[in-house]
């Protein structure tokens, strides 16, 4: 039993000291070796040709959308500000101003349909 314990332990001092049998890694080595197994393992998704030509023509239908909304609105604020100058002024019996405010009416209708129009579409 004493011979079989002290020719393995001779079989053990038989290796160089000068190289260990398992060297230690660093943790920069470790790390290396994480990332490179998972750059390998898996491909990185990238943005297609016709997916940018997508996006490009949404952006540029929602700035159009959004200019529409801007001169629908600057001018929804100008038929207000004309309706209210003229019902400040105008005689109840005066035909013309009744007739203005009709078409004043008449095309903040329109303004209306077209903002539909505009936020179906967004």
């Amino acid at each position: 039993m004493i011979s079989a314990n002290f020719s393995s332990l001779l079989l053990l001092l038989s290796f160089p000291i000068s190289q260990p049998i398992l060297q230690p890694l660093s943790l920069l080595q470790i790390r290396h070796a994480k990332s490179k197994e998972v750059a390998n393992n898996r491909n990185i998704p990238t943005v297609g040709e016709w997916e940018l030509d997508l996006l490009t023509r949404l952006r540029v239908q929602r700035e159009e959308r959004e200019q529409a909304r801007g001169q629908i609105l600057s001018e929804f604020r100008l038929l207000v500000g004309m309706t209210q100058a003229i019902i400040a002024t105008a005689h109840p019996q005066d035909v013309a101003a009744q007739n203005m405010l009709w078409e004043l009416h008449g095309r903040a209708e329109i303004l209306r349909m077209e903002w539909i129009v505009i936020r179906s579409t967004a």
